[in-house]
């Protein structure tokens, strides 16, 4: 997992939904071009810093992180059990998944990244990725 994993996403989930969602959102509250600009120049930048792979001072975690996303909260996020999985969805203030009960911190040297459904090396192929979410798992078809 490095700061690459922003840009992570399946095309149409791209464009249909992160994309249409920001545009309607903006046209419903008449958000101008300037301050969409803004917003994105800030989110992106917590975006690399808390998908990146940095070396930093753990004491961090323990002051910053209490209210801000830190590298190692957010990499729960991205772990192989569904447990983990459904945890620390926060991206600028921690503090709502403390508040909410979906904090959840494991060490880095516990981490196992991924998705267990994906981890057969067909299943990597730039294909395979691309059509999986139109492929029933069950019966292993579109």
């Amino acid at each position: 997992m490095d700061s690459s994993t922003t840009f992570r996403f399946h095309p149409l989930e791209l464009i249909l939904i992160y994309q249409t969602g920001n545009i309607v959102t903006a046209g419903i509250f008449g958000t101008d071009v300037t301050s969409m600009a803004l917003y994105y120049f800030i989110i992106y930048i917590f975006f690399f810093l808390e998908h990146s792979n940095l070396n930093y001072p753990k004491w961090l975690n323990s002051t910053f992180g209490l209210i801000f996303v830190m590298p190692d909260h957010h990499r729960v996020h991205h772990h192989q059990e569904q447990f983990y999985t459904d945890s620390n969805f926060a991206d600028i203030f921690i503090i709502w998944d403390r508040i909410f009960g979906t904090f959840k911190l494991l060490s880095v040297e516990e981490m196992k990244y991924g998705l267990k459904e994906f981890e057969p090396e067909e299943k990597q192929t730039f294909l395979y990725l691309m059509k999986s979410p139109f492929i029933d798992s069950k019966k292993n078809s579109i």
